[in-house]
């Protein structure tokens, strides 16, 4: 095995001659584009690149074509949209073999992703930082369970902050630790976020969408400016059918376990009709709110690992339940 550490992104290529290996490392030829690939989530970061427009409303920028055998997907778009440069990122990690950024003779640009196998490609321009998020995603079969997670904020998001409390860390905490627990009971999952990054609330939903979903579950945590104000509460979108499970059933068995479990403050299930990652998601969706950082009980509670540890039990109770009453 033979390492080579290097000090940025380099553009490689490896041949043999004569009975030799040649391994040539260069200067990238391409520029603003990074693949990353951290737990669940598989994704391209174009840097001051506009692809799409709008949020509620998406639009398109760009065009899109999949080869016959589903494996080489290709977006193309007029070059000043992007400054990208030009070449082949080598991937090969068993997920892409490479990406490749093309000009072409008519003022356009293309990406060409080389995949294992056909997959979904969410693609999303972030307005506050007009930088363009392509995520790559397999859904799951009809007849499939997926749990899409969402540790609420992240990155330039923190959510609420008491002091040195952040609350992306808190609920990425949680979220974590719910994962690791579904899994352990065979429940396939999503994590929308492994790590300290941004997401975009429609970029979330989007990306649940694509995913093929089944539930989708957004871990939070509370401030108020009065700190005597603590519990938990889950929301929900206003539910327009009767189906026998929704985002309300939902909502309330997640409120039930939280409760149970934590034994805070008992603040109801709430509607909220304006949430972007309720009201743009296609399954059912809830937002756990588990504890207040403004009150010093809550926030108590949630400096301790037990705590947290528990509201992941809770958590991971109600999607258990949730399921199986969704299969009959």
């Amino acid at each position: 095995r033979v390492v080579f550490d290097l000090k940025k992104q380099s553009q490689y290529s490896i041949s043999e001659q004569s009975g030799k290996l040649l391994v040539k490392v260069a200067q990238p030829t391409y520029k603003n584009i990074e693949y990353i690939n951290n737990g669940d989530r598989v994704y391209v970061n174009l840097k001051k690149a506009v692809l799409t427009k709008g949020g509620a409303n998406l639009e398109n920028l760009f065009t899109e074509k999949y080869s016959s055998t589903g494996k080489q997907y290709t977006i193309t778009f007029p070059s000043e949209q992007a400054d990208l440069g030009y070449g082949t990122i080598e991937i090969n990690d068993g997920f892409l073999k490479n990406i490749t950024i093309k000009n072409n003779d008519d003022n356009t640009s293309s990406i060409i992703f080389n995949a294992a196998k056909k997959y979904s490609y969410v693609t999303f321009t972030r307005n506050d930082s007009n930088d363009t998020n392509i995520t790559i995603l397999e859904p799951a079969k009809d007849g499939e369970k997926l749990v899409v997670i969402d540790p609420g904020h992240g990155g330039i998001m923190p959510g609420a902050v008491y002091g040195n409390i952040k609350e992306k860390d808190l609920n990425l905490d949680i979220s974590k630790r719910l994962n690791e627990l579904l899994l352990n009971n065979n429940v396939n999952t999503y994590m929308l976020r492994n790590d300290d990054s941004h997401i975009d609330n429609y970029e979330r939903a989007y990306i649940a969408n694509a995913l093929n979903a089944s539930l989708y579950l957004s871990v939070h945590n509370n401030a108020m400016s009065s700190s005597s104000y603590n519990g938990t509460m889950t929301l929900h979108y206003p539910q327009k059918n009767n189906d026998s499970f929704n985002g309300k059933v939902f909502a309330e068995i997640v409120q039930k376990h939280l409760i149970r479990n934590l034994g805070t403050a008992d603040k109801k299930v709430i509607e909220r009709p304006n949430l972007v990652v309720l009201k743009a998601t296609k399954m059912p969706a809830v937002i756990a709110e588990i504890a207040f950082i403004t009150n010093e009980t809550d926030r108590d509670n949630l400096s301790r690992g037990a705590f947290r540890a528990d509201a992941a039990k809770a958590l991971r109770n109600a999607v258990l339940e949730s399921l199986e009453v969704m299969s009959e």
